[in-house]
């Protein structure tokens, strides 16, 4: 095709159409579409007190090591002699860990409307 010929073709007004069924399956996509919900948002109000609440644990923790003191190493004589307090504590972390799952899954249920 020469530079004429693609000038011509390019200077010439044509209206240009679309096909027959083009604008009707539009206009369903779009009826669709509109009768369709709005889409979810993200709880924000709620995922913020999640996170400050991860914030502060974890500034609290990272002060309470800093602030514990020199890390004792733990020989074999040392976990003979305590024994007894190892495990009580060891009880205590999982009761605690325990109780806190428990709290934190009552408290998202709720959250969601969930009701046993």
């Amino acid at each position: 095709m020469k530079l004429d010929d693609l000038d011509r073709a390019l200077s010439e007004s044509r209206e240009i159409q679309p096909s027959g069924g083009f604008a009707a399956s539009v206009m369903v996509a779009v009826r669709r579409d509109a009768q369709m919900p709005p889409a979810l948002t993200f709880p924000w109000k709620r995922a913020v007190v999640g996170l400050t609440t991860c914030a502060a644990l974890t500034i609290v923790g990272v002060a309470l090591a800093l602030t514990s003191g020199p890390v004792r190493w733990v020989t074999p004589d040392w976990f003979d002699r305590n024994l007894v307090a190892v495990l009580s504590a060891e009880l205590y972390w999982t009761a605690g860990s325990l109780l806190a799952s428990l709290v934190s899954f009552r408290w998202s249920m709720r959250l969601v409307g969930y009701r046993s």
